[in-house]
């Protein structure tokens, strides 16, 4: 990849040995980035001659192979662009022949699979399978509905409750959004706050890209359905909201009706675990006073296991669309799919200007080309969720700070491939989970990324050492009970 002005020295002599690069045995591709705005002409056509010479077959321009140069202006642009463009030279050498499948086992005779099928130019496929294990370990497969089995398929449950842009839906997804609160309805993640959440997309300094504009694909080609997006990125950015609730904004069908909701809609559940909380029910016995079942006796963790008693089963799970997936375990039905301010600032990323157009690409008779939409995939909420009933202060039902403590039941989202973060939530109600703090670790920028409960985002200084855990107060006090 080279990045410049344009202004080369000798390109003619470059692009011969460019040529001969890509003309190896083990070619070699050159990709040219014109980076600063405000280019030259005379460099425009210095890159694009050694855009020819870098990545065209035989100096065929208009070979379907051939990558034309990529423009940046800003550094943000040129952030955005290379990381759509690696994504993209991954997907064309990254295939699976097989879906991958987790199984966990949990009481009463549930069977729960995470499992995801690859797609090469779109975002992977995923599904959580619940399947009846009976009493002497064989299996009930059926998961269509109805049946008698309490069996489902969290993938159609989901589409189900999706819907085409502006129209009514029953996901509810959420954020912590400055300025677009979540409670009461935890379902602010819309575009009814497309100004709160395209601040939240440039958190990790990505933009949105312009993906339908009046050149793009579906603004030129003679479909019985055209779209004819606007200049800029403003109506990307909605097209972007709408898709992580389920819409084809990016045309993965190849009908440019960009309205309309996808054929899947649940994304890929590969390295996140599936955790099932319900009712609680951790011990109280203990034959020590240094057990954490000690503990729960001294305060009152009885009254929150009796209080608790029918609270709603629901499963856990992270997906790289950018979500924590809440599934009802009894319905197979999303109660709310939680997309963490800082993985909000990955999804820019999916976006990628190349596809538009260039999927699955065929010509007619008459020579009409039919071709479909794509975008990266990307990792999001990749970690396994951790989860603990803790005895602590935090917040009511209203998000407000409490100062009396309390048990609680408190979920752990890290973000595993998709950043060095995590996300800790409230789910003691599991209908109205409560943000409590995300953070995340930009060691390129020197700095940490701290989201309070109502998503403002403050800075730290990141500094690297190491420092004890035994000097932690936390350890000394441990200590001192164990020596006790």
């Amino acid at each position: 990849i080279v990045i410049g002005d344009g202004m080369f020295m000798n390109n003619d002599a470059a692009a011969e040995d460019i040529a001969t690069l890509r003309g190896l045995e083990n070619p070699v591709k050159t990709l040219f980035v014109a980076y600063g705005g405000g280019i030259n002409p005379v460099g425009m056509t210095r890159f694009n001659q050694l855009a020819v010479a870098g990545s065209c077959p035989g100096g065929d321009s208009t070979h379907p192979d051939c990558e034309p140069v990529i423009e940046a202006a800003t550094p943000v642009e040129l952030k955005t662009q290379l990381t759509s463009k690696i994504r993209q030279i991954l997907a064309e050498k990254l295939s699976f022949t097989a879906p991958s499948i987790t199984a966990t086992v949990q009481e009463g005779g549930s069977l729960y699979q995470a499992q995801f099928s690859y797609e090469q130019f779109g975002e992977w496929q995923g599904t959580i399978l619940r399947k009846k294990l009976n009493s002497d370990n064989t299996v009930e497969h059926v998961t269509t509905q109805p049946n008698e089995h309490g069996n489902w398929n969290a993938a159609t449950e989901v589409r189900g409750q999706a819907s085409g842009a502006g129209a009514g839906d029953t996901r509810n997804i959420w954020s912590a959004i400055p300025d677009a609160d979540y409670i009461g309805n935890w379902d602010n993640f819309n575009v009814a706050n497309s100004d709160a959440i395209i601040e939240l997309f440039g958190t990790l300094e990505y933009s949105v890209l312009d993906y339908h504009n009046p050149t793009s694909y579906c603004a030129t080609q003679n479909h019985v359905t055209k779209y004819i997006g606007e200049s800029g990125h403003e109506d990307d950015a909605k097209g972007l909201i709408n898709f992580i609730k389920g819409t084809d904004y990016f045309d993965y069908d190849g009908d440019c009706n960009v309205t309309e909701r996808r054929n899947h809609v649940l994304g890929d559940i590969y390295h996140s675990q599936l955790v099932e909380i319900g009712p609680p029910d951790s011990s109280t016995d203990f034959t020590s006073t240094n057990q954490e079942s000690y503990f729960r006796s001294v305060y009152n963790y009885q009254s929150f296991r009796k209080n608790n008693m029918a609270r709603t089963k629901v499963i856990y799970a992270g997906s790289n669309a950018g979500m924590l997936h809440a599934i009802n375990a009894v319905t197979g039905r999303e109660e709310w799919a939680f997309v963490p301010p800082f993985i909000a600032g990955i999804l820019p990323s999916i976006i990628n200007t190349d596809l538009d157009g260039g999927v699955d690409v065929t010509y007619t008779t008459e020579g009409e080309k039919k071709a479909k939409g794509g975008t990266n995939a990307i990792f999001g909420v990749d970690g396994s969720p951790v989860v603990h009933d803790v005895y602590m202060a935090g917040y009511d039902a209203a998000g407000n700070i409490e100062t009396t403590k309390k048990w609680r039941t408190i979920l752990m989202a890290p973000y595993g491939r998709g950043g060095a973060g995590f996300s800790v939530l409230d789910v003691t109600n599991p209908v109205e989970p409560i943000h409590m703090y995300s953070i995340f670790n930009d060691s390129i920028n020197n700095k940490v990324l701290v989201a309070g409960s109502d998503g403002d985002i403050a800075e730290h200084p990141y500094s690297t050492g190491s420092a004890s855990i035994g000097d932690s107060l936390e350890a000394k006090q441990a200590t001192a009970n164990y020596n006790d």
